[in-house]
């Protein structure tokens, strides 16, 4: 396989493995991820106390600011981003060669949003992605909490 590198040169895939790279090598839909992230957020999938511990961060710098202004933090497989209208959400996200996929849920379980976005021809251009999804991602989840 190939695909259309940085300046349009050609980067043979051929060989590229996921094992190294775990979280884009899920095999899921939108609706399964969405379903995964609330059944976490609203405990029923991890006993209280490892929820907690999941949630416990510490602060990251490697994506865009988010739409509330300030980042959040990183916790064991998981990311706290902040809501422009008040509270947060949870987000793991899972890249590699033509896979971008960023599930997100409200921090009670209510609201949820899974992003994924599929490209056989080119790189993606991650920074503007990340941020028109971190704001598609703010305007879901608020919207779901009114």
């Amino acid at each position: 396989m190939t695909i259309d590198g940085p300046g349009g040169v050609p980067e043979d895939l051929t060989e590229h493995s996921y094992q190294h790279t775990a979280d884009s090598g899920v095999v899921s839909t939108p609706s399964d991820l969405d379903r995964f992230f609330r059944a976490l957020a609203d405990g029923r999938l991890l006993p209280a106390e490892q929820w907690a511990l999941m949630r416990r961060t510490v602060p990251y710098d490697d994506l865009p600011i988010p739409p509330a202004g300030e980042q959040g933090g990183y916790g064991l497989g998981l990311r706290v981003v902040p809501l422009t209208c008040g509270g947060v959400y949870y987000t793991h996200e899972g890249d590699g060669f033509g896979v971008y996929g960023r599930p997100a849920v409200g921090a009670d379980g209510g609201g949820a949003v899974t992003v994924s976005v599929t490209s056989t021809t080119a790189l993606v251009d991650e920074d503007r992605l990340d941020r028109a999804v971190q704001t598609l991602t703010d305007h879901v989840l608020c919207a779901s909490r009114s």
